[in-house]
């Protein structure tokens, strides 16, 4: 298993560069307003989702996993994670708003253009033991359509549940 520090789902090495932080000033412009900051953010719950999967199979606990520090910067919390029944793995995960911490740094309500909740969906993880899982998945998508892929299903209906 790699470091911890050099992994590649480490926030530091893969993150985003130049992000704005919030502050008291998004109680009255959100930064979402702004198209990098929002890019960033989709792009960072994205790696989320990713990053609790190699959590799950590296078998990282709270201390050391490397899902956690994607959220900190935009103020959100993991809610809910999306579970595929059959093998255990992780395919998505719901964020919402964390007032609590948003009140550390003086951002007194969801600002304006935030999302009270974020459904976070991952691709395909081109690890040896799952690469078979992903094939057949396609397969099964391919011939049987997309209602027939449990995780499909799931993060559909998880949408209809949020909206």
């Amino acid at each position: 298993m790699a470091n911890h520090k050099d992994h590649k789902y480490a926030f530091h090495v893969s993150g985003p560069q130049h992000l704005p932080s919030l502050n008291w000033r998004n109680n009255f412009n959100s930064t979402w307003k702004d198209e990098y900051y929002k890019q960033a953010a989709i792009s960072c719950f994205t790696r989320t989702a990713y990053a609790l999967e190699v959590d799950r199979q590296d078998k990282r606990t709270q201390e050391n996993a490397l899902a956690p520090e994607w959220l900190i910067p935009f103020k959100y919390k993991l809610t809910k994670t999306l579970i595929d029944e059959r093998d255990g793995s992780i395919f998505g995960a719901i964020f919402e708003w964390d007032q609590s911490a948003a009140l550390e740094d003086s951002v007194l309500i969801r600002p304006l253009g935030n999302p009270k909740a974020v459904l976070a969906l991952r691709g395909t993880l081109t690890k040896r033991h799952t690469i078979r899982r992903y094939f057949e998945d396609d397969l099964r998508f391919l011939f049987l359509g997309c209602w027939i892929c449990s995780s499909i299903g799931k993060g559909t209906s998880t949408r209809r549940d949020l909206c």
